[in-house]
């Protein structure tokens, strides 16, 4: 009977207690509970010569930003960054960049969604020096591109921390030649220069023509490729020229790159080669870029020909003008 009866108070107080618990969980649960998410610094990104990853045009400001840094080919675009904690310390964070997305940095701080639907690639892990890479990514090259990166805490992933643009170029160029004068019968060398911006590596081709008395100008190599550059190295090619009267003759150099897809039927569709008030080339359906110059021949003293020299400048030109005359 004594057992019984302890047993039924031992059950009534075990009740008792699990009742006092279960009401001490409901009052702690009715409580706030808040995050407070730290922000993150975006700083320099280790120099890496061999990507050339720094390159942008001095005349476009807005390729400028280098705390994105870009590398890319036809295949991929590398998008690199290096993100810090205020305090130093190491953190798990998470990324999302887009390739053109059109989408307001404000907005899309709190909202994802906003870039659905465009080219990505993604990271979680720690901050400090990463990347992610998009795939195949398809690139304007009749006008900018935009790399677009949301960063976020991997506590709160609906709040952002910051986003971040970059602009860039796939095709982005300019030519470059020296102050050249001439003498008359002697072959001389024009340096053309091509310095690219663009961030795909490719190579040039080069066009040299003469614009009026083209008969008065010898030219070999006039049409000739750059050895393959990457963004902000030069290429060059070596057109050979050779005057057979004193005189200034005007010059048309068309560039081009090789990565270039775009098709056109006038020259109005190649204002993205535009330079100044030279306009870009429609020349055989293909884009190209266009600079003028004039190069001036002037006529050597007798010692510098010698007889020789002289006798066959003048045969050259004798038998020029009797072709055009005839």
């Amino acid at each position: 009977m004594k057992k019984e009866i302890f047993a039924a108070a031992s059950m009534l107080a075990f009740l008792c207690l699990a009742s006092g618990l279960s009401a001490a969980d409901t009052t702690l649960g009715s409580g706030n509970t808040s995050f407070t998410v730290k922000p993150i610094i975006l700083s320099e990104i280790p120099f890496d010569i061999d990507q050339n990853q720094y390159c942008g045009n001095p005349d476009r400001p807005q390729t400028q930003n280098f705390n994105l840094a870009l590398v890319g080919d036809p295949n991929f675009l590398n998008i690199r960054w290096n993100a810090k904690d205020p305090g130093g310390i190491e953190r798990q964070i998470g990324v999302n960049c887009w390739l053109n997305c059109v989408a307001d940095s404000n907005q899309l701080l709190n909202n994802v969604n906003l870039c659905a639907g465009y080219q990505n690639c993604s990271y979680v892990g720690p901050t400090g020096d990463h990347s992610c890479s998009i795939q195949i990514p398809r690139y304007n090259f009749n006008a900018g591109n935009n790399a677009t990166c949301r960063f976020y805490d991997t506590v709160l992933p609906s709040q952002g921390l910051v986003v971040e643009n970059r602009s860039f170029y796939t095709v982005d160029y300019k030519i470059f030649t020296p102050s050249v004068s001439l003498t008359v019968g002697t072959d001389a060398t024009l340096p053309i220069d091509v310095k690219s911006f663009g961030i795909l590596p490719n190579y040039y081709t080069n066009n040299l023509t003469a614009l009026q008395n083209s008969q008065l100008v010898f030219m070999t190599g006039d049409f000739s490729n750059t050895a393959t550059v990457r963004c902000g190295e030069n290429g060059r090619t070596f057109p050979m020229i050779k005057f057979l009267s004193s005189g200034q003759i005007p010059f048309s150099i068309l560039s081009r790159s090789s990565v270039d897809t775009t098709a056109c039927t006038v020259d109005s569709e190649c204002g993205y080669l535009s330079e100044g008030i030279l306009p870009g080339r429609c020349v055989s359906n293909v884009c190209w870029k266009n600079y003028d110059l004039s190069i001036q021949a002037g006529v050597a003293s007798l010692p510098e020909y010698g007889l020789v020299g002289l006798a066959a400048i003048i045969l050259l030109s004798t038998l020029l003008f009797a072709r055009k005359g005839a």
